[in-house]
């Protein structure tokens, strides 16, 4: 009944109202203008007067009456069959009223389905906002400028949500990404893959566990992109901290792969060390501004991990600014290639190659491989291998010297038995690293920057996730300060190879 305040007027006034209509029908020859009374109020009159006052009143009454303890007993006995006839009935309503409400989502969701099919106007570009709240709620709305649609998306930042454009280039309507986000509650990243699906596939999702099973599938297949949540302020504060006290050179080069430990190249020797040593003396004086640098100058190895980028539009990746800090810096770098994320962005990487880099294989998926069948990786690990060789044909560079052949990174870290099996059949071997600042995590330029300028050195390999424009972009800013700290130490970074 609570539930219902708004919706049933008290029957007190209702009774008025009966009386006041009825009295003022006699009167309609005077003149006076008759009070009508709508169908719903009929009903809730007919119905909710014998079960809310009468009921009440003769509640009431039994307990006056009352006199022994099974008349009070029977009171009571009539109290509860009426309230169960009286919550009977107001489930009725409920599921009704329910019923009414699936036709309006219905409705709801052929109005979306027809807003993102294509009833786009050819002169303007639409900007549509979608809000993922949990597998039964998505809702998806139309703008005309950025700047509004960036206003409702900025509101719900305690949903996944994304930025569409659409618009007519002149043959087909296209779909582009502008801004995505996935929720600190949202782990397995569903939420922006679930959007994205919907506005590529032009439909909208039931909810049912099915679909949710089909995109958490795709996810790991790597054909819906991953988009890592939004990190706790206080998570990203302890494990600063943490990496503060014990990420060294033997406790990262120790937990950077498992469950296979010991078995992965984490770092080189130091030029003192090294069997080349005269070698890389005279590498050091040839490319030193002064003797004193040449004694003192120490090497590293930047690796770049998860190139080029997980969304397919060029306009999604960072390749360029980073290409620029690199050049700046007169910095080269191996970049570990996915092997399923360099359609459409192979005129970048062409450049990098151009421009002296290297690409190494990463695999063709961002997911662990550790559970695969062994034949399944060793069939990814070549299938990565075979774009990496094309593009550096494509790029006119066949020294196989300039190509880290023999260069593989686990992704996610997770390295076994098995899959080490499979690398040194190929002539491969698995490269981690010693100098590491979770920046997937940890959303804090300056401090991954600094950390890894800190820890290094000499002969260490670096790992840093490559910066996209919607998913780490921090990690442009921690480039930028890891290649001023390195300036600043005297250590030069250079690719895998040349290492």
């Amino acid at each position: 009944i609570n539930n219902k305040k708004e919706e049933i007027m008290p029957s007190r006034q209702l009774q008025a109202k009966v009386s006041a209509s009825r009295s003022r029908g006699e009167e309609q020859g005077k003149g006076t203008k008759e009070t009508t009374i709508s169908s719903s109020e009929q009903s809730h009159i007919s119905c909710n007067l014998p079960v809310t006052s009468v009921f009440a009143e003769g509640i009431k009454n039994h307990f006056r009456a009352a006199n022994t303890m099974a008349q009070q007993y029977l009171a009571l006995f009539y109290a509860l069959f009426f309230s169960l006839l009286l919550s009977f009935r107001l489930q009725l309503e409920e599921d009704s009223n329910n019923s009414d409400r699936i036709d309006a989502d219905e409705t709801k969701k052929e109005n979306i389905e027809r807003s993102l099919t294509g009833q786009i106007s050819k002169e303007k570009q639409q900007f549509i906002v979608s809000i993922y709240y949990n597998k039964d709620k998505i809702t998806s709305q139309t703008f005309p400028t950025k700047e509004e649609a960036e206003a409702i998306y900025n509101e719900h930042t305690l949903s996944s949500r994304v930025i569409m454009t659409h618009y007519f280039d002149g043959k087909e309507i296209q779909h582009k990404l502008v801004k995505c986000c996935s929720a600190s509650w949202d782990l397995q990243g569903l939420g922006v893959a679930t959007l994205l699906y919907c506005d590529e596939n032009d439909k909208i999702l039931d909810g049912s566990n099915q679909e949710v099973d089909m995109i958490r599938k795709k996810i790991d297949q790597g054909i819906l992109p991953f988009v890592p949540p939004q990190r706790d302020q206080k998570v990203q504060k302890r494990l600063k901290t943490t990496m503060r006290l014990v990420f060294k050179r033997k406790t990262v080069a120790y937990f950077g792969s498992a469950p296979l430990h010991y078995k992965s190249l984490n770092y080189f020797p130091s030029s003192s060390q090294s069997q080349a040593s005269a070698l890389i003396r005279q590498k050091i004086r040839e490319n030193a501004t002064s003797v004193p640098a040449a004694e003192q100058q120490k090497y590293v190895a930047l690796t770049l991990d998860d190139a080029p980028c997980r969304f397919s539009d060029t306009d999604s990746s960072e390749i360029p600014k980073v290409l620029a800090l690199l050049r700046k810096y007169n910095v080269k770098a191996t970049f570990m290639v996915v092997g399923s994320w360099c359609r459409n962005h192979e005129d970048d990487l062409i450049r990098l190659i151009q421009d002296g880099h290297e690409l190494a294989n990463h695999c063709m998926m961002d997911r662990s491989y550790e559970f695969d069948d062994p034949k399944d990786f060793g069939n990814a690990v070549d299938e990565c291998s075979a774009i990496i060789q094309d593009l550096y044909l494509r790029a006119g560079v066949t020294d196989k010297s300039r190509c880290p052949y023999w260069a593989f990174r686990a992704p996610h870290g997770r390295y076994t038995q098995e899959m080490a099996r499979q690398l040194a059949s190929r002539g491969l071997v698995n490269v981690m690293c010693d100098t590491y600042a979770s920046c997937p995590v940890v959303e804090d330029g300056d401090f991954v920057g600094k950390h890894l300028t800190n820890t290094c050195k000499d002969g260490s390999i670096i790992l840093l996730h490559m910066p996209e424009v919607h998913v780490r972009q921090w990690c442009l800013t921690a480039l930028e300060k890891l290649l001023k700290g390195l300036k600043h130490r005297n250590m030069q970074a250079i690719p895998l190879g040349e290492m």
